[in-house]
């Protein structure tokens, strides 16, 4: 990403729990620096915050779709994503957006509840100040 070596890495929603860590470690060691996309919508990695927390502690970063804070219809996936926010283990925020019609880039509400529900300071860093950092690396 802007030349450096941040990747945006996503898993399959076939991926095995079991592989996710191998993954991440294959970037790292050679020499990556691993954000992991839209963190709330693997049903694989659902409600596991000690993965979570072990993808932290071997240097991933983790991104969220603004949607999913509120516009998200799935309850699971919605809950999901708040409480990575919550727990303040959101790096980055994105919009997931592939058509008008379809998850389209709607991310007013969900930064709404993010400023609603996290600390200022966090909610900042999350929405553009990691962003920014990485652009103007």
């Amino acid at each position: 990403m802007n030349g450096t070596k941040y990747v945006l890495m996503e898993f399959s929603q076939w991926a095995y729990r079991e592989n996710a860590i191998p993954c991440v470690e294959a970037l790292l060691s050679a020499g990556y620096k691993p954000i992991i996309a839209h963190m709330e919508r693997y049903k694989f990695l659902r409600d596991n915050m000690e993965l979570v927390n072990r993808f932290r502690e071997l240097g991933a970063m983790i991104q969220l779709n603004t949607y999913s804070l509120f516009d998200e219809m799935d309850e699971p996936i919605k809950n999901w994503a708040r409480r990575l926010a919550l727990e303040r283990k959101v790096d980055f925020l994105g919009t997931d957006a592939h058509k008008t019609y379809y998850r389209p880039p709607s991310a007013e509400y969900g930064l709404n509840w993010l400023y609603e529900n996290v600390d200022r300071g966090y909610a900042d860093a999350v929405a553009w100040e990691n962003a920014q950092k990485l652009l103007c690396v």
